[in-house]
């Protein structure tokens, strides 16, 4: 707004300025002064005032409608104020309070197991109560786009919670992540209980192994002088499995061939 009169303030303080001026110059006068002098000098002082005193009725009034004549009438502020605070704030809380409330109740319960599900369902809150149309008029279109960013804010705000600020969700995630790997690639929860192996037999098995290769060391090492060919050697070595057993003896299951108890020892 464009206002061809001086600051209010200023013009003010210049007009007392010029009234205690012009009252101290008629005193000065007097002193001097003869009597046709002073009345002639007392009449020009009044008028001064007159004159004064109207450009400050003028001012004053001035002042008082300074704040209107900037910032419009008191309807115009109003508008002003509900357009940029009332239309967006209400539908920003507006979007906040429904994601909180949709948190709350089925199929959430406000756990955090099921928070992985709530963006896809803000996304269809949103499109249910805020929706994003450009054939409604600009009031609405206000309300509904800050209250998208409230329901965005708010689910951003509860997944925080849930997944950034206590980290013991993921770890429960990875836990079972891993145990179903676990179940589906290679053994069970009761795999132990069920196929334990037979550790005597497994012993056993690993000594006729140790023993079968170690025949040559010990041929070498107690006759060198004796020629052990291929053949003697694995003549030799098949008498491994019954001197192991003759030596810590024998059980049923040592020729078991059930495939629910054997262990596949290459893998």
């Amino acid at each position: 707004v464009t206002h061809s009169s001086p600051a209010p303030n200023l013009l003010i303080k210049n007009i007392f300025c010029n009234h205690r001026n012009a009252a101290n110059h008629l005193i000065t006068n007097c002193r001097h002064a003869t009597h046709n002098s002073f009345i002639f000098t007392m009449k020009s002082f009044l008028s001064k005032l007159t004159a004064m005193s109207m450009v400050a009725t003028t001012a004053t009034t001035d002042a008082l409608q300074w704040p209107s004549l900037l910032r419009g009438s008191e309807a115009e502020v109003q508008v002003d104020t509900s357009v940029q605070q009332s239309d967006c704030e209400d539908g920003w809380y507006a979007g906040v309070d429904a994601v909180d409330d949709m948190w709350k109740k089925k199929p959430f319960y406000s756990d955090c197991d099921n928070v992985w599900q709530l963006s896809d369902e803000a996304e269809d809150l949103k499109d249910d109560e805020f929706p994003d149309d450009d054939d409604t008029d600009w009031r609405t279109s206000t309300y509904n786009d800050c209250a998208r960013n409230g329901v965005d804010s708010e689910v951003t705000a509860i997944e925080k919670e849930c997944l950034w600020d206590d980290s013991s969700q993921c770890t429960d995630l990875g836990n079972s992540a891993a145990e179903i790997v676990v179940m589906d690639n290679w053994c069970t929860p009761g795999f132990a209980i069920y196929k334990d192996p037979n550790y005597k037999k497994e012993c056993k098995d690993a000594a006729v192994t140790i023993c079968e290769g170690n025949i040559s060391n010990v041929a070498n090492s107690w006759c060198p002088d004796k020629n052990l060919s291929t053949g003697k050697l694995k003549q030799l070595q098949d008498e491994c499995e019954d001197q192991v057993n003759d030596m810590v003896g024998t059980d049923d299951d040592d020729n078991d061939e059930d495939d629910d108890t054997d262990r596949d020892l290459d893998d």
